[in-house]
């Protein structure tokens, strides 16, 4: 439909609405196994407020010429369908006297079935209107373990909104929803993940990973590092190679260096050889000169300590 569902209810619309309970009824089955979830259901009714096209292209007869309707497989669920079609009945039956067809604030399972309801009718404007509507009060914030048990009870395994719910779960328990929460609200859901079976693989990824203990009956729940959470940050590893390279040259430049300090030592040594070369009279004054250098220093101790102090003022400034 192409337009709101309270909009098709408007009594000045023209519409004789009560004249649209009455008339051909149908029931209303489960495409997954054919149980019926709602019997003799006004089939103008459900033209007038879902679309000629979306409700014919449901209907099916039986060789007795009984009609009903079958929704798609796992559409949709028994409490969510009679809210809208007794929204709908209430709408003929006291035109102008209906409020807005809302999802309820205080039960986020039931809130859910609603808009599924109303996407297996084909009432595309109203689903999209309360699917955001859930969206923002559910689970924009972080979802207690008794309503994550009531959405896993309540919805197919495969459905969105129990996505919705994983992922809320996993930032609740990762990141502590801004710190802001109690350390047993985590406990809670890890609790409620530990009886719902296979929650905590939907949960795992991104950073944490749920894995069950064998050594009790009831399952526990503990967290591990994730392997998305321990990769390297790409500029972290290119500041790390950088690193490596500049540790690389300056191992290459000491080595330099000390090439250098023991090419030096070794001229040295040449240049002793060829001093002792050099006649014993030579060798003897030279010895004389530095024992003349070395009386003189101390000689002058006192020059020695001002220098000292001197270089200590250095250094303190």
């Amino acid at each position: 439909m192409s337009t709101f569902i309270f909009q098709q209810a408007d009594p000045l619309s023209g519409v004789n609405l009560p004249g649209l309970l009455y008339g051909k009824r149908v029931d209303i089955v489960s495409g997954d196994d054919g149980q019926t979830f709602l019997t003799a259901v006004p089939k103008q009714m459900l033209i007038h407020f879902c679309g000629y096209a979306n409700i014919a292209s449901k209907i099916q007869t039986t060789e007795d010429g009984t009609q009903f309707l079958r929704l798609p497989p796992k559409s949709c669920e028994y409490i969510g369908l009679k809210i809208v079609v007794a929204w709908m009945q209430r709408a003929c039956k006291f035109p102008g006297n209906t409020n807005l067809l809302q999802a309820p604030k205080e039960n986020v399972a039931v809130a859910c079935t609603i808009p599924r309801a109303l996407y297996a009718l084909g009432c595309m404007r109203d689903y999209y209107r309360i699917d955001r509507f859930v969206q923002g009060f559910y689970f924009d914030r972080p979802l207690n373990g008794e309503k994550a048990k009531a959405l896993w009870s309540a919805l197919p395994h495969d459905a969105l909104y129990i996505e919705w719910m994983a992922e809320n779960i996993n930032k609740t328990i990762r990141r502590g929803w801004n710190s802001e929460l109690p350390p047993k609200f985590s406990e809670n859901l890890l609790a409620v993940i530990g009886k719902c079976e296979g929650l905590g693989k939907m949960v795992s990824g991104k950073g944490i990973q749920i894995v069950k203990g064998l050594d009790s009956k009831t399952p526990t729940v503990a967290l591990q590092a994730d392997a998305e959470a321990t990769e390297t940050d790409p500029d972290q590893s290119i500041d790390e190679e950088e690193d490596d390279e500049l540790a690389s040259e300056d191992d290459q430049g000491a080595e330099d260096d000390q090439g250098a300090e023991d090419d030096q030592g070794a001229g040295a040594v040449d240049e002793g050889s060829q001093k002792s070369d050099k006649p014993q009279e030579e060798r003897e004054e030279a010895a004389e000169t530095i024992g003349e250098t070395e009386a003189e220093v101390e000689k002058e101790p006192e020059l020695s300590q001002d220098l000292a102090e001197h270089f200590m003022d250095m250094k303190v400034q």
